[in-house]
């Protein structure tokens, strides 16, 4: 079966071909490889072609494809069954070595996707602060949330603005879209700043000096809170993350692809005096925190610790 045939086949019950609209190349030209398999640096297409894999599932499989470390613990857990719908020993274990490396980390609700964990951290903030404003900057991918899907454009830095169709006027009519690198001034409005401390979905752009300093002081000063996206940056610029290598300790954290060990595991995260105000916000999900997920997480964390 040629990839041809196969991206033909599936665009007959697959919107789009795909199931993630970046896979269908038409950004840049050409058919999908459909992969096979994959071990370690490399990938196997559907017609047998091997290619060196810098993707790596977009950062998700720090350690490469198929690690036997995260294999085995996939297998060991499935063996246990693969969903409870209950609590498990392995997700503690999980939460309690995340919570270990990131400063200032306290808490962490598991999830299943870097989406999810998103949704999970917006709506902590507003229920904490009693606020609805969220800002963000042009250029950062949180993933599609409604009031995430917001981007700024020449001449439109500060008004919500969807950046996909089917997400209604008044479900970003909250959102402020500000440019990447450059402090916005903030008002008793705002609930959350939302920002990739490395911004990685407009190319790679690093925070210029006294950027990241600069939103813990402004947030500071107007009561609003911090969220770092670090699904990209989480566990690659170091072991603590953005938080330990820029010195900045946001409120919010969101964690997801390489923590999951190649798995679909996310997480939003705090410290303690995100909550305590008003009613708890109410995440849920019946996979959350997915004993296969868990286990693998946990078995590879420990060894990129070692």
């Amino acid at each position: 079966m040629t990839n041809a045939a196969l991206f033909a086949r599936a665009c007959e019950v697959i919107p789009g071909g795909v199931d993630s609209p970046v896979r269908s190349f038409r950004g840049v030209g050409g058919t999908p490889y459909f992969v096979a398999r994959a071990e370690g640096a490399f990938v196997w297409d559907a017609e047998g072609r091997r290619y060196l894999d810098y993707v790596q599932s977009y950062g998700a499989s720090i350690l490469g494809h198929a690690h036997p470390l995260v294999v085995a613990a996939i297998r060991d857990a499935a063996l246990d069954g693969t969903t409870y719908g209950a609590p498990t020993e392995r997700e503690v274990l999980l939460a309690e070595l995340l919570c270990a490396r990131v400063p200032g980390l306290e808490q962490v609700r598991l999830v299943s996707s870097g989406t999810e964990a998103a949704m999970s951290a917006v709506r902590l903030a507003r229920g904490a602060t009693g606020r609805a404003k969220v800002v963000k900057f042009a250029g950062c991918y949180h993933g599609h949330v409604d009031a995430l899907l917001a981007e700024g454009g020449s001449g439109v830095a500060n008004q919500g603005i969807s950046g996909s169709a089917g997400v209604p006027a008044a479900a970003v009519a909250d959102t402020v879209v500000a440019p990447y690198n450059v402090v916005p001034v903030l008002d008793d409005e705002v609930a959350v700043v939302v920002v990739e401390p490395v911004a990685a979905n407009m190319g790679l752009v690093a925070p210029v000096a006294g950027f990241l300093q600069g939103l813990r002081a402004e947030c500071d000063r107007v009561g609003a809170l911090l969220l770092f996206d670090e699904v990209i940056t989480g566990f690659r610029l170091g072991p603590g993350g953005a938080a330990e290598h820029f010195g900045v300790r946001p409120d919010l954290w969101l964690f997801g692809k390489v923590i999951g060990g190649g798995l679909p595991l996310a997480a939003s995260s705090r410290w303690s005096t995100t909550t305590g105000r008003g009613r708890r916000p109410a995440p849920a999900g019946t996979r959350s925190g997915s004993t296969s997920c868990s286990r693998a997480a946990w078995r590879w964390r420990r060894a990129r610790t070692r």
